[in-house]
C-alpha cells in the first residue's frame, strides 16, 4: 500500500525476532527494541499461555509506526489491542493495519473481535471505525464491597428453585440466557451475533469458572432467570459475568435478589468485592446497582468487528 508518504508503508505478521519493538509501540507508543514493558508482556503471555502470532505492523521502511494485536480466546471470540495514534494524520495507516490484521483471522476459529477503548482514544476509535469495527456500548465498569454481605433468601416463590451448573444443565442455561436477550437494554446490538454454545465458552472463560456460582431459575421447571459469577483470584473478586431475567419475569426484584446471592457468595470465595460492566443506556441495571452499593470505576468504548 501507498499513503502519499515519502516512503511505502507496508503491513505484516510481526516476525518472532522484531516483536520487541512492535510490542513496545503497541504498549508505550514508542518502537524501542529491548523495552522492558515488552519484555514483561512476552514473559506474561508465556505465563497465561497465549501465543504472539497475531501481532500485526505497519512498516515505514524498517520502522514501526503502528502496531496491533489479537488474543483469540474461547468462543470464537479475540481482544483486539492497537498502538496509539499520536496525530490525525496517522490514522488511515491504523486503519489499514486494522484492516489487514483483522481479515486475516480464521473465521472458523475467530467470530467476534472486540475492542475495549478509554473515552479519551478518539483517534484510535475513529481508526477502528474506518476498518469495519462497530460500536457496540458505552460500557461503565462497577465495583461493590461484599464485606458484611448477608445471606440473601431466594424469596422468588413457591413455584421457583434456584439450580447450579453442571454439564447436564446446559440446555437450561441456554434457554435462560437466550430468554433473557428478548428486548434486552445490555448491548443489544450483540444479539445474535455468536451461537449460543460459543457464549457460554466465552463466560466460563472470563475469570475463573466455578459451577457453584453460576445458577438458573426455574419456574414450574422453566428458566427464568440466570446469573454467572467468576471468581478473579488476584484480585479476590467476584466478576458478574452475565445477569438476565426473561421479560415476564422483569420488574419482580428478581436481579436484585440474584446479585444479592452472589454478595453472599463472595466471602466464602475469598472475595472482597464484586466488579461487573454495565451497558451505560441500561439505567434500570444502573440504577439497581447503585442501590445495591455499586460505584462507577471507569468507562470504556466497546467495539466490534464480526466476521460473519
Amino acid at each position: 500500500m501507498h499513503l502519499n508518504t515519502d516512503q511505502t508503508v507496508t503491513i505484516s505478521r510481526v516476525d518472532a525476532r522484531r516483536r520487541g519493538e512492535a510490542l513496545s509501540l503497541l504498549l508505550t507508543g514508542r518502537a524501542y527494541a529491548n523495552d522492558n514493558v515488552s519484555v514483561e508482556f512476552m514473559d506474561f503471555a508465556a505465563q497465561q499461555g497465549f501465543a504472539l502470532d497475531h501481532l500485526w505492523a505497519a512498516y515505514r521502511g524498517r520502522r514501526p509506526i503502528a502496531a496491533s494485536l489479537i488474543i483469540p480466546g474461547a468462543g470464537r471470540a479475540a481482544m483486539f489491542f492497537v498502538s496509539p495514534v499520536m496525530e490525525r494524520s496517522d490514522a488511515p495507516v491504523t486503519t489499514e493495519l486494522v484492516k489487514k490484521s483483522c481479515q486475516g483471522q480464521d473465521t472458523a476459529s475467530v467470530r467476534i473481535i472486540q475492542a475495549l477503548l478509554d473515552p479519551e482514544q478518539r483517534l484510535e476509535a475513529d481508526a477502528l471505525h474506518a476498518a469495519g469495527f462497530t460500536t457496540i456500548a458505552q460500557l461503565q465498569y462497577m465495583q461493590c464491597r461484599t464485606q458484611g454481605a448477608s445471606p440473601t433468601p431466594h424469596g422468588l416463590g413457591p413455584s421457583t428453585q434456584v439450580v447450579n451448573w453442571t454439564p447436564q444443565r446446559q440446555g437450561l442455561f441456554a434457554q435462560a440466557i437466550l430468554s433473557s436477550y428478548q428486548d434486552t437494554l445490555d448491548c443489544p446490538r450483540l444479539v445474535g451475533m455468536r451461537d449460543i454454545d460459543d457464549i457460554i465458552a466465552s463466560h466460563m472463560a472470563s475469570g475463573q469458572f466455578v459451577p457453584e456460582l453460576w445458577s438458573v431459575v426455574l419456574s414450574h421447571d422453566e428458566p427464568v432467570a440466570v446469573v454467572l459469577f467468576n471468581r478473579l483470584p488476584e484480585q479476590r473478586a467476584l466478576e458478574l459475568v452475565y445477569l438476565g431475567v426473561s421479560p415476564a419475569w422483569r420488574r419482580r426484584g428478581v436481579a436484585k435478589k440474584l446479585v444479592g446471592l452472589g454478595l453472599s457468595q463472595a466471602q466464602r470465595h475469598g472475595a472482597g468485592s464484586m466488579i461487573l460492566a454495565v451497558d451505560e443506556a441500561n439505567t434500570p441495571a444502573k440504577r439497581l446497582y447503585s442501590e445495591m452499593g455499586f460505584v462507577n470505576k471507569a468507562r470504556k468504548h466497546a467495539m466490534i468487528f464480526a466476521s460473519l
